[in-house]
């Protein structure tokens, strides 16, 4: 018998029982490269292929030159297609016209979006459709979806551990996820003690990337589309913060494992306080990251505008302090715009790019 248990307080799933079929042969898969990234997307498919070679892939191409990808040995897969653009479009369109074109699909009911570089454990995706099928005793096809663990993501593995998600999660008034009560309350509140994390238990969280987020194909007629305005960064929390936003859930499934094969700037775990990711971008993009973040939590997590722009002026002048010492003012000139462009919802992204 399946057992389905809610804990209230941790904002958590239990699930013990047997799993239902697998869903695995309705399931299309919608990656996203870039930049000639064909020797990372290579590993990653190869591995897919040794654990779910049932699997329908939609490969969207965002500039790359497909002449040097092979893509025979993937002919092997229940179906394997391409969508290219000449140009690099962003991830809001690259994801968005692969969930439109697996929508199509008369065989599609789930789609699971990953990145390029993401190397999938062997259960992974049976983790998940194990976990979806349970959740889904309960609750309506459109109002979940269910997150592999990508532990190269810090925060990620910090709340499959037991950490409260609330701390890596944008919070009411915060500023880039800095707020004054925070900072106060890391340096002299109580340390946060974790849980201990039960076998079984999926987590809510009330955002996730792309990569790794499985759902059915009908919960885009709720939530919509990916916002290609965006073009980059935070386009992945805001399209799957709707869901949460209308009273759906999305649930972090530990057992279900992904790693990145790359690193991005935004997760450097060598980066320290004295070098803010803001300040000393590894890309020309980190303009966009800033605007795309400050108009995220604008429209969604401003409560006190009074608290906000405390918090704002707060980790402002710290950032001009360490742009004064390193002499990083220009970096620091880029980064007020891109928060006035943030806050005013000016989403010229053809100035930046390159």
């Amino acid at each position: 018998m399946l057992k389905f248990e809610t804990n209230q307080s941790s904002n958590m799933l239990i699930f013990e029982g047997m799993s239902q079929p697998s869903l695995t042969s309705s399931v299309h898969v919608i990656i996203l490269t870039y930049n000639n990234r064909w020797m990372v997307l290579t590993k990653a498919l190869n591995q897919m292929l040794k654990v779910q070679p049932s699997l329908s892939i939609v490969l969207v191409n965002n500039g790359s030159d497909i002449s040097q990808f092979n893509s025979v040995p993937y002919q092997a897969f229940h179906s394997f297609e391409f969508i290219h653009s000449d140009t690099n479009k962003g991830s809001a369109w690259g994801f968005g016209e692969g969930i439109k074109r697996a929508i199509e699909k008369s065989d599609c009911d789930m789609i699971l979006l990953l990145d390029d570089d993401n190397l999938i454990s062997e259960n992974c995706i049976s983790e998940l459709e194990k976990s979806w099928e349970q959740i889904g005793t309960h609750l309506s096809s459109v109002d979940y979806a269910v997150m592999a663990l990508r532990k190269d993501r810090n925060y990620l593995q910090q709340i499959a551990n037991g950490a409260d998600p609330k701390h890596y999660f944008p919070m009411p008034n915060e500023f880039l996820g800095f707020s004054l009560i925070k900072a106060w309350n890391k340096l002299f509140g109580k340390k946060s003690i974790r849980k201990a994390i039960v076998e079984g238990e999926l987590i809510s969280i009330p955002c996730a990337p792309y990569g790794g987020l499985l759902f059915h194909k009908n919960l885009i007629e709720r939530i919509g589309l990916p916002d290609e305005r965006f073009f980059v960064y935070a386009d992945d929390f805001e399209f799957t913060f709707r869901l949460t936003k209308q009273g759906g859930s999305i649930y972090l499934v530990p057992n279900a494992q992904i790693h990145d094969l790359t690193e991005s700037w935004q997760y450097n775990s060598s980066r320290s306080i004295v070098k803010p990711q803001f300040l000393f971008p590894k890309n020309a993009l980190v303009y966009m990251a800033v605007r795309n973040f400050i108009y995220f939590q604008n429209q969604n997590f401003v409560k006190s505008t009074f608290k906000f722009q405390l918090n704002r002026m707060a980790y402002t002048v710290f950032l001009l302090l360490i742009a004064i010492f390193t002499l990083r003012m220009k970096q620091f000139k880029s980064f007020q715009r891109a928060v006035k462009s943030g806050l005013t919802g000016d989403f010229s992204n053809e100035i930046y790019l390159k």
